[in-house]
């Protein structure tokens, strides 16, 4: 989780590197900063549904409270007993404000919260902060800071969650590397990439989905490749036509035969013809229909395509 490089109180070198590492340091402030009755600086406390007041009483502005909280408490010379507090959710700043505190009592106030102050009990036990509210009218805020004891972070677990944002993408890739060449689940990106693995041209035209499902055919379509069937399937998918409405003639033929010298079959010129009847012939770009067939097609055929009207 980090926070804004104005918070920063470390002269140190790396400061602006480790944000969270030196953020609410003991030392910082000067000499002249408020001694709180805790320690200053980064506490967390990870909110889930079970620690929200009863759905019967729930403000419905409190589900936006769910997930991983920071609160980070630094010392303002300024104002005399008074903290800068800054609250992060999931490592988004989230709200800013200040805590005044005098004996074992707090008093809050926050920016998404307007003007109205909270005030609050504390306790310190070992490393844990808890707050009881006494009286606080913003419910957002209340039901956060009394949800959960917060939890002080010591300096190993600040200063490896320095690394969080550099490497949760490695790792995040990694745990997910099979979706990414899965046509079902792959990224938006990566769809296209993989039609090069099977030889597909991708269309721009087509959806995400339709393009999916092209690929996690590609195999299928790999085994009729040059065969009039293959050749019905490739001009129906970009015809976006039924296949019944794609007809193919060709000259070729096999036949078996007991007799010598029998008459041999099909004709002798080379040629294959595909016929498309559609409802909008001139919606359809008979040019690059004409560059797929002649990809499709055996390269020793000659071919004609011809769009009709349905």
């Amino acid at each position: 989780m980090r926070t804004g490089a104005s918070e920063l109180k470390s002269p140190h070198p790396l400061a602006s590197y480790l944000p969270d590492v030196y953020v609410g340091d003991a030392s910082a402030g000067g000499a002249d900063a408020p001694t709180p009755p805790f320690p200053l600086g980064t506490y967390v406390a990870d909110v889930g549904t079970r620690h929200l007041p009863d759905p019967e009483g729930r403000d419905p502005g409190t589900e936006a409270l769910l997930g991983e909280w920071i609160l980070a408490l630094t010392s303002n010379a300024d104002v005399q007993n008074e903290l800068s507090v800054a609250l992060f959710r999931e490592g988004e700043l989230a709200s800013r404000g200040s805590l005044v505190f005098s004996g074992t009592s707090v008093t809050v106030s926050t920016t998404n919260c307007g003007t109205t102050p909270g005030r609050y009990r504390w306790r310190y036990d070992g490393e844990l902060l808890t707050l009881e509210a006494v009286d606080d009218a913003c419910a957002s805020r209340r039901a956060l800071l009394t949800a959960r004891r917060w939890r002080r972070m010591n300096f190993a677990e600040r200063f490896m969650s320095a690394f969080d944002d550099l490497l949760a993408p490695i790792f995040s890739t990694l745990d997910n590397l099979d979706s990414y060449v899965d046509p079902r689940l792959a990224p938006r990106d990566f769809v296209d990439w993989l039609s090069g693995w099977v030889d597909l041209v991708p269309n721009q035209g087509w959806d995400v989905r339709r393009r999916r499902d092209r690929i996690r055919g590609a195999v299928q379509l790999a085994v009729t490749w040059g065969t009039p069937e293959g050749i019905k399937e490739v001009v129906s998918v970009f015809a976006g036509v039924d296949r019944s409405q794609v007809e193919i003639i060709e000259n070729g033929g096999v036949a078996g035969s007991t007799t010598r010298g029998g008459e041999l079959p099909g004709s002798p010129e080379q040629e294959l013809k595909v016929i498309v009847r559609t409802s909008d012939p001139a919606g359809l770009d008979v040019e690059r229909l004409n560059r797929i067939v002649a990809r499709a097609k055996p390269a020793h055929l000659r071919h004609l395509v011809e769009v009709l009207p349905e």
